[in-house]
């Protein structure tokens, strides 16, 4: 097995260089410290990536220790190594997974955090963090912890009643900021599923609306300003379709 790993078609191949030149060159310092440790009557364990002898490129998990003789003394190193090149190719691709999901939120200008069942927060996005918890580590953390407990009450109720049911939440409009220039959001809470499809927390996202809001605000206000002059013109019209009739009446009075 071990040759098969790096490559080789005998011993006597392996032994014509030394082991060390098979280990990529950023993994050498650790491997020789490890040999060391060896030397000095210790074990140790060591995960580094190795070149086999026809090129091949593999990640290793070895486990050493030192053979004694009979007198006690280190005749030899014994290491015994694990292919684990599927696994670090995994726990790569997941990281950068992970990465490109971060990335991805952090550059997103909606407010978003994770919880799990608890309501202990699991993640949160840069957007949000800048507004509730710059430059803390809120992994565990509930909303006790930064929120005031008016807050609290609605949020974690909220949040339970996602959880229970398995049901996003209807959109709310939520006002933050300061009162002379508040900002408008809308929050929606997702239930969060694993593989099986069973609920391990909860996704809350809140967009920022303030522009959209404004901008409907000053309609509202052109509708209203509108409405008042129509309704002036009305009674402009009808006060002189009034005096119309009252001088063609007059008029006719007079005729007859």
């Amino acid at each position: 097995a071990g040759l098969r790993i790096l490559e080789a078609d005998s011993l006597e191949e392996l032994q014509r260089l030394p082991f060390l030149q098979l280990v990529m060159p950023e993994y050498r310092r650790a491997f020789v410290r490890l040999q060391l440790r060896i030397r000095a009557g210790k074990s140790g364990t060591l995960e580094f990536e190795a070149r086999g002898m026809r090129g091949k490129r593999c990640w290793l998990q070895i486990h050493a220790a030192p053979l004694h003789d009979d007198a006690g003394r280190i005749t030899a190193l014994l290491g015994i190594a694990r292919d684990i090149t599927e696994q670090r190719q995994a726990q790569q691709a997941v990281a950068a997974e992970r990465n490109l999901l971060r990335t991805v939120i952090d550059n997103l200008p909606d407010r978003i955090r994770v919880k799990d069942r608890d309501l202990r927060y699991v993640l949160a996005n840069a957007a949000w963090l800048e507004v509730r918890a710059k430059g803390r580590d809120i992994h565990g953390m509930r909303n006790t912890d930064f929120l005031p407990p008016d807050m609290v009450s609605t949020y974690d109720a909220e949040d339970r009643e996602v959880l229970d049911t398995g049901k996003p939440s209807a959109p709310r409009e939520v006002i933050d900021g300061a009162p002379d220039n508040p900002r408008f959001f809308v929050t929606t809470k997702t239930p969060l599923r694993d593989s099986q499809g069973r609920i391990d927390g909860l996704v809350a996202i809140s967009r920022d609306v303030t522009d959209f809001r404004r901008r409907s605000i000053e309609v509202e206000k052109l509708n209203a300003a509108l409405e008042a002059r129509v309704a002036e013109r009305t009674a402009q019209l009808t006060n002189a379709n009034e005096e119309l009739e009252a001088f063609a009446s007059s008029v006719s009075h007079d005729l007859r």
